[in-house]
């Protein structure tokens, strides 16, 4: 997966910090993370400060080139006593929160798509506890960190199951037990 040279220097031209995208990008990012490693999460952190118009693109385009399906996003706030602290925010508050509104919900939209594309597929996990929201169901995580919640025994806590994944939610996916693996309790 390479990225456009003219999107890798609009976002290494300002940086500010010796961050830089195309060490990342130069690497054969579809085979380490889509054939080596299928169906692992990629999460970022974003700072949306006052990028220029071209930069923001930049980085939403960045965003999903890699697939990105967290991210810890926010409105940068200035550190005292830092060089970013004293340089001039031409930005108005209200286009930060536009912009980082924008960038989470490309997010979710890639989330959803891969979360839905779970439905139909069997996915082995750890249960872990039971769930928050009903607790006479359990909740366990997948291989790629997705949260799981499923009918089942108590005594499956702390086992590797195998669930048929049934219907994607908004933040985490249904499911049935299609098999307990023989892995050794954990614990």
């Amino acid at each position: 997966m390479k990225t456009s040279a003219a999107r890798r220097g609009a976002l290494e031209g300002r940086c500010e910090k010796r961050l830089h995208v195309s060490p990342f990008m130069e690497m054969d990012c579809e085979h380490v993370f889509r054939v080596r490693a299928p169906g692992r999460r990629l999460v970022t952190r974003i700072a949306n400060r006052r990028a220029g118009r071209t930069l923001f693109e930049a980085t939403l385009a960045l965003v999903r080139e890699i697939g990105f399906d967290d991210s810890f996003s926010f409105v940068y706030s200035p550190r005292p006593g830092t060089p970013a602290a004293e340089l001039p925010d031409a930005l108005p508050s209200e286009a930060k929160l536009a912009r980082l509104k924008r960038l989470q919900a490309q997010i979710e939209a890639q989330a959803r798509a891969i979360r839905a594309a779970k439905v139909g597929r069997v996915e082995r996990l750890l249960v872990e506890r039971p769930s928050k929201k009903d607790p006479s169901e359990l909740s366990g995580r997948t291989s790629s960190n997705h949260v799981v919640n499923f009918k089942g025994d108590a005594r499956l806590i702390g086992r590797f199951v195998e669930v048929h994944i049934e219907a994607a939610m908004a933040h985490s996916l249904r499911g049935r037990v299609a098999s307990e693996c023989s892995d050794a309790r954990l614990g």
